[in-house]
């Protein structure tokens, strides 16, 4: 199984297998892998599983997202690569699809050969997000730095309109929030031909977009074509399946 082994000034600090259809990274506790630095945005960007590839997507973080030294929106990853998140360093493994002789491999002292000069660092200000309230900054012992503050996040609701759920209404609490069939999707759809993923609902600290993965996911009767903000009142529907998407619950 895939994983992400995350390294701070060189040192492995943890590694976490990538068993969900989408996780989360940013700076807060919404997150899956949560990075505290105040050079990582809240919600920073996700790690998507579409069939056996893994996509990493910046989620429009204010420092971006490097692999391998360039700066990227979307990405497949690949066995190997060196994602940079504020001063925090990922190392994608998957072995499994491995292809170059460059992997990474944790028992080598956590060397790493594939990585290329690019952005490091030093180049990421530690300061280049302040937190949305005062909080309180200081540094572990590895020289990380925590961010300890209470950010308040937006909150949003679906309430099902139509379609064979399980509940009537879901609170978009999590930083992303997956439509499909998969086991892990909180929002489960059913159907013999319903992908494992269908669209993906990122929290941010401005609002709620939508993604869809593939087809037929349309927004107020509209097919959607790439990252749109929800507002009050928007439908969101796929095939029998309808969602009203509210800021507050009714």
């Amino acid at each position: 199984m895939a994983k992400i082994v995350i390294k701070v000034k060189g040192v492995i600090r943890e590694e976490r297998e990538l068993t969900r259809v989408a996780t989360a990274i940013g700076r807060t506790s919404e997150n899956e892998i949560i990075l505290d630095n105040p050079a990582v945005s809240r919600s920073h960007a996700a790690i998507v599983r579409k069939g056996d590839k893994y996509l990493l997507e910046d989620l429009d973080s204010r420092n971006g997202t490097f692999v391998n030294g360039q700066r990227i929106q979307r990405h497949e990853l690949q066995d190997g690569d060196s994602i940079l998140v504020g001063k925090h360093t990922l190392l994608y493994v998957d072995h499994q699809n491995s292809s170059s002789e460059n992997s990474f491999h944790p028992g080598h002292s956590g060397t790493f050969k594939k990585e290329r000069p690019g952005a490091q660092l030093e180049d990421i200000p530690s300061n280049a997000e302040a937190p949305s309230r005062a909080g309180h900054v200081e540094e572990d012992s590895c020289g990380t730095t925590i961010l300890t503050s209470i950010i308040k996040q937006p909150e949003g609701y679906l309430t099902v309109l139509s379609g064979d759920l399980s509940r009537t209404k879901y609170h978009l609490s999590n930083t992303v929030t997956i439509l499909g069939k998969d086991d892990n999707a909180e929002i489960r759809l059913t159907g013999l031909f319903t992908p494992r993923l269908v669209g993906v609902i990122h929290r941010r600290a401005d609002g709620f977009y939508i993604a869809p993965s593939g087809r037929n996911m349309k927004l107020n009767e509209v097919l959607i074509s790439g990252k749109q903000k929800l507002m009050d009142g928007n439908i969101i529907s796929y095939k029998e399946f309808s969602f009203r998407f509210n800021h507050k619950e009714s």
